[in-house]
């Protein structure tokens, strides 16, 4: 099963879709600059939950991103 399948399977939406060159930033799984621009969509937002990242995260680079955006992330 794709990740966007798992996604309507659980009844959630995709709101914006980010994409990312290289994926093997240590801090965050995703450059900064990224990780940062998604965190200020997120705040714009305001009713966002989760994020679903359609890549493999260490459980460390998953705990920073929660700090960083105050929702729930989940990896593939």
């Amino acid at each position: 099963m794709k990740p966007r399948d798992c996604i309507f399977y659980l009844d959630y939406g995709i709101i914006k879709v980010f994409a990312q060159k290289y994926l093997n930033h240590i801090k965050y799984g995703m450059g900064t600059g990224k990780a940062q621009e998604i965190e200020e969509f997120v705040k714009e937002l305001q009713n966002t939950d989760i994020m679903i990242i359609d890549e493999h995260l260490i459980s460390k680079q998953i705990f920073k991103l929660e700090q960083l955006l105050n929702i729930r992330v989940i990896d593939r």
